[in-house]
C-alpha cells in the first residue's frame, strides 16, 4: 500500500522532470497492466503537428497511437519488462520526421529509494520529445528559408539586369536600348543605320515609352510607316495605342511617323510627314 508520504514523494519527483516528462503509477503496489502516463512540455503549437508513438514488447504486435495533445497514457504495460519505443512527429501536410527510437524498462521499486530512475526515464523521453519538437517547428522555418533564398536570388538577378548599363552611346529604358542619331536620314536611310547595329526603328507600346522618346527633344522618325493606306509598325504589327497630334494625320500622300516637338503634350506628339530628311531613333532588347 502506498502512504501518503509514498505519494507526496512521488509528486515531488514528478515535479522535477521539469515539467517535460512525467511517469506515474508504477508504484511498489502498482499491478502489471496500470497506465503509464507521458506529458511534453506544454506551450507548441498543436495545430501544425501531432506524435506517432509506438511500443511493445518482445514477441508482441506493436502498439500505435497517435496525439495532438501535450499528454498520452500508454496502456497495457507489463512491470519489469523492456519496451522498444518509437517517436516520430507528423505535420499537417502528412510528412513525418525521422522516427526515434529507444528502449524503456519498467521497474517494480519504491519511489523513495529509486528517485534517479524517474529522473532519468524523465530525462531521456524528454530529450527524445524535445528533439522531435525542435523538427517539427524548423521544418516549416527552413521551407520558408528556402523560399526566401530563391526570392532573394531572384531580386539580385533582376537588380543586375536593370542596373546594368547599355552600350556606350545607347540610353537604357525598361528591358530596350535606344540609340538617338545626331545626323539626319530619311526614313527609309534612318532604318538602315538601325539595322546595321542590329536594331530596328523604335516601335512605342506604352505610355512611359511614348513619353521617354519624346524627352529626347528631337524631332525623330519613329518606327511606323503607312501600307495599302493602313498604318503599321515595321514590324507588321497594328497601333494599338496612339499619340497623334490634333487633326493628324492629315494627308493621304504622308507615309511616315514623326515624334514632334511642336506639340505641347507630350502624348499627343505624333505627326505624319513625307519621309525625308529627319533625326532617327533605334530601338534593340536589352541583353545583359
Amino acid at each position: 500500500m502506498e502512504t501518503l508520504t509514498e505519494q507526496s514523494t512521488e509528486r515531488s519527483l514528478m515535479k522535477s522532470c521539469s515539467r517535460v516528462l512525467r511517469i506515474s503509477d508504477l508504484g511498489e503496489s502498482s499491478p502489471s497492466n496500470r497506465p503509464t502516463t507521458l506529458s511534453t512540455q506544454p506551450g507548441l503549437d498543436q495545430t501544425q503537428h501531432h506524435y506517432q508513438i509506438s511500443y511493445h514488447c518482445p514477441g508482441t504486435e506493436p502498439h500505435i497511437t497517435t496525439t495532438s495533445s501535450h499528454s498520452i497514457t500508454l496502456s497495457d504495460l507489463q512491470r519489469d519488462t523492456e519496451y522498444s519505443v518509437t517517436v516520430c512527429t507528423v505535420l499537417e501536410n502528412g510528412k513525418q520526421s525521422q522516427p526515434v527510437s529507444t528502449t524503456l524498462t519498467t521497474v517494480h521499486f519504491q519511489w523513495w529509494k529509486r528517485p534517479s530512475r524517474v529522473a532519468a526515464v524523465c530525462i531521456l523521453l524528454a530529450v527524445i520529445l524535445g528533439w522531435l519538437d525542435s523538427y517539427a517547428e524548423r521544418d516549416p522555418l527552413q521551407n520558408s528559408l528556402n523560399t526566401r533564398t530563391t526570392e532573394r536570388d531572384q531580386l539580385q538577378t533582376r537588380l543586375r539586369f536593370y542596373e546594368k548599363p547599355c552600350l556606350d552611346g545607347w540610353w537604357k529604358f525598361g528591358t530596350s536600348c535606344y540609340y538617338v542619331s545626331s545626323t539626319m536620314e530619311t526614313g527609309r536611310g534612318g532604318q538602315k543605320e538601325c539595322r546595321a547595329m542590329g536594331a530596328d526603328d523604335v516601335i512605342i507600346n506604352s505610355r512611359e515609352e511614348q513619353i521617354f522618346i519624346n524627352g529626347f527633344k528631337k524631332n525623330v522618325w519613329i518606327g511606323a510607316l503607312k501600307k495599302d493606306g493602313f498604318w503599321q509598325w515595321v514590324d507588321k504589327t497594328q497601333f494599338n495605342t496612339t499619340y497623334w497630334m490634333e487633326g493628324e494625320p492629315n494627308n493621304m500622300h504622308d507615309k511616315c511617323v514623326e515624334i514632334s516637338q511642336t506639340a505641347s503634350d507630350p502624348l499627343k506628339s505624333w505627326r505624319a510627314a513625307p519621309c525625308t530628311s529627319n533625326y532617327w531613333v533605334c530601338e534593340k532588347p536589352f541583353t545583359p
